[in-house]
Parts: structure tokens; sequence; C-alpha cells
């Protein structure tokens, strides 16, 4: 995973290997901790993640510190010999605590032990949204986890069904101070038997720092329709409004609805504060499945909620859009 919390480093043909260990909060820094290298204007120009290389905590490195590209001269690009380099550690700045942080020449591999401290904490702000864009016999959920510390964090989740149903992961993911990012897991179902109601109890954590962590439940009910029972269990009522796809969205979305009647139609696009982002008029339509684009370029990340207004009736969803 890439470093989130600063721009992507321009390589040029000339680096020296930093290398050393590395410590946060007075331990050695986790797998997935990210070590970023600084020329002494600012321009980042080396980043490691630890565990990349070798799967082991509290080593960074062989970590290319590149220099400043020779051949455009306006922009800084890097390190040139005789800079000191600083770093930082998940964002937070580093101390020396060993070894010479200068750049040198190409080829060198000093060695740099380095130290850095930051507080960490999160809080679940979203409970889990269903995502209906996977397989028939797949839900994925999505929480929504504000990162209320002061480093670039790494998230980390488990989840447990009462009735063992299994569940997937998904990669562990970065979030910046101060940001909110939604960590999804799926859960696999069985197709067939009766209704069914399961409580899952999810906890997100910090790969930095386990005590970190908020947990939550949510309940997922799975209904099968008796269709022998019942021949028109399945047949759609007057207006049947689906899941948008995909969703989450960036920025773009498909909206699908069956009219089993000729309507005039209306669509609605509305915040959680429910004021109206969109609106538009579809015209008369026939009685049939239709298809429409939705485009959130204008709107800012977010949950809203779409409507569809016909003569005879209304439904509404949720949608998620993340940019």
């Amino acid at each position: 995973m890439a470093n989130v919390a600063f721009p992507q480093v321009v390589p040029t043909n000339e680096w020296v290997n930093f290398n050393g260990t590395v410590m946060f909060n007075g331990q050695l820094a986790p797998v997935g901790s990210v070590v970023d290298a600084f020329d002494p204007t600012g321009v980042h120009c080396g980043t490691f993640t630890v565990g990349s290389i070798v799967d082991s905590a509290g080593i960074y490195g062989f970590m290319p510190v590149y220099r400043d590209d020779d051949t455009s001269l306006a922009i800084d690009h890097g390190a040139d010999p005789g800079d000191t380099i600083t770093f930082k550690v998940n964002g937070r700045v580093a101390t020396i605590t060993a070894g010479n942080p200068t750049w040198t020449a190409n080829g060198a591999t000093p060695v740099v032990d380095i130290d850095a401290t930051g507080l960490i904490n999160l809080a679940i702000v979203d409970k889990p949204l269903q995502n209906t864009g996977a397989p028939l016999d797949t839900i994925q959920f999505l929480v929504g986890v504000h990162n209320t510390g002061n480093i670039t964090d790494l998230y980390g989740i488990t989840v447990t069904s009462a009735r063992n149903w299994t569940i997937l992961y998904s990669a562990d993911i970065y979030n910046m101070a101060d940001s909110i990012v939604y960590v999804p897991f799926s859960v696999v179902i069985s197709l067939w038997g009766a209704d069914l109601q399961d409580t899952l109890s999810y906890k997100v954590f910090s790969r930095f720092d386990t005590t970190a962590s908020d947990t939550g439940t949510v309940t997922l009910l799975k209904q099968i329709a008796d269709i022998e029972d019942d021949p028109f269990a399945l047949l759609p009522g007057n207006l049947t409004l689906y899941q948008n796809y995909p969703n989450p969205f960036n920025p773009t979305t498909h909206i699908s609805f069956d009219l089993a009647l000729r309507s005039t139609v209306r669509l609605e696009i509305f915040d959680v504060l429910g004021r109206t982002v969109d609106s538009r008029d579809l015209g008369e339509l026939p009685a049939q499945n239709h298809l429409i684009e939705f485009d959130a370029s204008n709107l800012t990340s977010g949950i809203y909620f779409y409507r569809i207004i016909t003569e005879f009736g209304a439904e509404t969803k949720k949608m998620l859009l993340l940019k």
C-alpha cells in the first residue's frame, strides 16, 4: 500500500539506500508502518513500508532516497550530496537515535536508526452499510471509521457470525489523520433454507496499536421466497426500485427500476439532511425495466438517498459516494 500522506516520489537515476531500525511509540514499528524521507526543503524523496521486503517489525530498508533531477533545474525533485535527510514515521516527525542522516553519493548505504511518537485512536462513525454489488451468495458491508488520532493509521477488521457464516476480508486500509475511510467485510450466506437472522459482531482496530479499536454489531436477515406456496411472491408491484450499482461509486452509478404500469417518473437525489441536491423529470415511461445513469461529479463524498416518484407511489434507497 503506497503512503497516502505525501506525494508520489519521482525517481531519478541516483539514490542512497538508507536503512536501519524504526521505533514507534517506544516499540518496534509494526509491519505496515510507513517511513518517509525528505530533503532539507521538505521535498518527499523516499518511502518504505515496514514488512514489504522482510516480514519483520522495526526494520526499514533498503530505502532509496533519490537525488534531485539535474535535468529539471527549476524543480526540486530530491536530495543533493551533503543534504541532511529528515524522516517521518506514519506521518509523524522522527528523531535520529543513531547514525548519520547525510545524503552522500550514489550507491551508499548509511544506517540510520529513527524513532517517532503519535496518538493512535479511531471511532466508528457509520455502522455497516450494505453494498449489494457482490455475488448472489455474498453480502458486503462497509464500516465508516474516523481517524481521531494524529498519525496515518492502518486498519484491520475482525467479524464473528452467530451462525458461523464465512467472513471474507479485504486488504488493510490506510487512513490519514482526521479522515474517514470505509473498511469492508463480506458474509457468505447459504442460499437455501428458511428465513434466518444473524448477528454480526465486528471490531475495527489499528495495526499500529491493537488496543486502539471500536466495536459494534449489525443484524443480517436472510429471507427466502417460497414460490411453491405462493407462485406470485416474486412478481413486482407497480414500482420496484433496485440498489444502485456500483455502490459505493465514484462519480457515476446506475439506478434501475421496474414499472408495472405506464407512468410519469421523477428522480430526486437528497443528502442526509434532507436537502435536494439533484432532480430530473424522466417523462412518461412504459411498463418495463428502466436503467438510468447518475453522475455525482459535483457532489462531495458521503451518504445520499435516491427516490423514484411515480403516479402510483415512490421508493427510496441509500447510496454511498466515495471520492
